[in-house]
């Protein structure tokens, strides 16, 4: 739905409910195409990529049909470069797109090692445009792998 209005870019901009459209629905704790997604980082990530498993398990997001969310992709299997690096990149696209608002963005976009943003302000095609605050002392001292604090 739009909202007769358009962004910065000229582009509508439309009234985004997803899963919060009413305040008595419920909300998925999961979408079930997440594990697929975290199944083909995991066999990628592993100290012997198994690129054929990860790009089933990313097949299995792409071909989706039956999602009980309704969140199908239903498009052809990935047919790119069966590399580490192409299938990471691709497995990130998806997550951007099935988890769409549900808050795990930032992280993504820091454990693929995305762009940080430029710092300048008014820069719209940026593919982020903040970064991470530090992290609380009772974090950084209860674990040790968190990371680094960013430069502010």
């Amino acid at each position: 739905m739009s909202l007769d209005e358009t962004n910065q870019n000229g582009l509508p901009i439309e009234d985004l409910a997803g899963f919060f459209n009413v305040n008595t629905g419920s909300i998925p704790l999961y979408v079930p195409d997440e594990i697929n997604l975290i199944l083909a980082e995991a066999n990628l990530r592993k100290s012997s990529p198994n690129i054929a498993a990860a790009t089933a398990a990313l097949n299995e997001v792409l071909t989706d049909t039956d999602d009980p969310f309704g969140i199908n992709a239903d498009i052809a299997p990935y047919s790119g470069v069966a590399s580490t690096d192409a299938l990471l990149t691709e497995i990130y696209k998806n997550r951007r797109a099935e988890l769409f608002l549900s808050g795990l963005s930032l992280e993504d976009s820091r454990r693929f090692g995305r762009p940080e943003p430029s710092g300048q302000s008014m820069i719209y095609t940026e593919e982020r445009n903040r970064n991470f605050y530090p992290y609380p002392d009772t974090e950084r001292n209860s674990n040790p792998n968190t990371p680094a604090d960013p430069s502010i």
